[in-house]
């Protein structure tokens, strides 16, 4: 009974520090522990606003341009440079949140998540 019971919650310290491990994981977990659920929240509660809208209308328009068999080397630079885009808006987020305590609010506006989760939806069209 008691190699269960301990077994289990070894797995469970193994599943946790698997996701606060990785970035993205550790982001959503210290959004989910300030109220801010990113998968069940309202879309334009996570809309990208100004900068971040532009940015993302200016690498749809560079991957819309894209077509071919010869644009594999310009594909791959723009996917390097979302993936670049989204590493860093991922560690900015990640920072800025384990830079304060739990119970303070959110030291960014959420659309700023929204634009991570779009920059990744883009990283995956650059890709397939």
């Amino acid at each position: 009974m008691e190699r269960r019971f301990a077994s289990a919650h070894a797995a469970h310290l193994n599943d946790a520090l698997r996701v606060l491990a990785l970035s993205h994981g550790r982001l959503t977990y210290l959004l989910a522990l300030r109220g801010v659920e990113v998968g069940e929240a309202p879309l334009l509660r996570l809309r990208p606003s100004g900068a971040d809208r532009m940015e993302l209308v200016e690498l749809r328009a560079a991957l819309d341009e894209l077509d071919g068999r010869d644009a594999s080397v310009e594909r791959a630079r723009l996917a390097r440079s979302v993936q670049e885009r989204f590493e860093g808006l991922l560690f900015e987020l990640a920072a800025a949140l384990d830079a304060i305590p739990p119970d303070a609010p959110l030291p960014f506006d959420v659309g700023r998540v929204g634009h991570l989760h779009a920059l990744r939806r883009l990283i995956d069209e650059v890709a397939g």
